[in-house]
Parts: C-alpha cells; sequence; structure tokens
C-alpha cells in the first residue's frame, strides 16, 4: 500500500526555519527509524516552497 503524509503551513514565521528543518530531520528520523525495524517503507521528503498561495 502507498500513502503520503503531508504537512502544510500556511502562515510563515519568520526566523523559525532553522526549527521547522529540524523538526523535519526528527520526523525523517523516526520514520526511518521504524523502516529499518521492517514496519514500513524508507520515506521520501519533498521540501517546497509555494509562493503562489496566497
Amino acid at each position: 500500500m502507498n500513502c503520503a503524509l503531508i504537512g502544510i503551513r500556511r502562515m510563515p514565521v519568520l526566523g523559525r526555519e532553522t526549527l521547522a528543518l529540524d523538526h523535519a530531520d526528527a520526523v525523517n528520523e523516526y520514520w526511518g527509524t521504524l523502516a529499518a525495524e521492517g514496519k514500513c517503507s524508507m520515506p521520501e521528503m519533498f521540501l517546497f516552497s509555494d509562493r503562489g498561495m496566497g
């Protein structure tokens, strides 16, 4: 089965980019650990900026 977890932030908080990336690393590590244990497949993380949405 294929699935995706999507996290969306509508309002950016200036100065918190580093915290957001740290959180993304922690999430990726968590799911990577589960993948190493054979509980899921290895996650892929995609980061993007969508400045077209207002």
